[in-house]
């Protein structure tokens, strides 16, 4: 087994308890790197750092995804402002973003729930050009959400 040191120079070329030993001699872990050559080659690597990197590495990656925004609307909503919502919604997904719909219902509204419903089918109707549907429409108490995602096309 070839073996790497942590500089990055050759080692040597060792048997595989020895080079385990040598690992150990030096505090780091040995990884075998190309199983397949002849010899193998193996590296010496503190494995815990190693892997904290490659974490850290997705973490940074799942940052730059775009976030989620937030579009409130009533049930008493004009047309015009509800396609000013709706217009707004169309720039967030445009822009890579996810959005959520809330409709809160207040005192007797609660009696029509359907319209609610209704209402967010509406607005997804208008946004089924530009975004999928991540959540279905569902009733928490007296709101009721929808969250859309861009569409990705192909």
């Amino acid at each position: 087994m070839r073996v790497i040191d942590e500089n990055g120079k050759v080692a040597g070329i060792f048997e595989r308890r020895e080079a385990i030993s040598f690992a150990r001699d030096r505090g780091y872990d040995l990884v075998l790197v190309a199983p397949n050559s002849q010899p193998p080659i193996a590296k010496l690597l503190d494995f815990g750092k190693l892997k904290y990197e490659r974490e850290k590495a997705i973490q940074k990656q799942k940052q730059k995804t775009k976030g989620l925004k937030e579009i409130r609307i009533s049930l008493k909503i004009s047309k015009h402002d509800l396609d000013i919502k709706i217009s707004r919604a169309i720039k967030f997904l445009e822009k890579g973003y996810k959005v959520r719909i809330n409709l809160k219902l207040k005192g007797r509204e609660m009696q029509f729930k359907e319209k609610a419903f209704e209402l967010l089918e509406k607005i997804i109707d208008n946004l089924a050009k530009i975004a999928e549907i991540e959540i279905q429409p569902f009733q928490e108490r007296n709101q009721f959400s929808v969250q859309l995602k861009p569409k990705i096309e192909k």
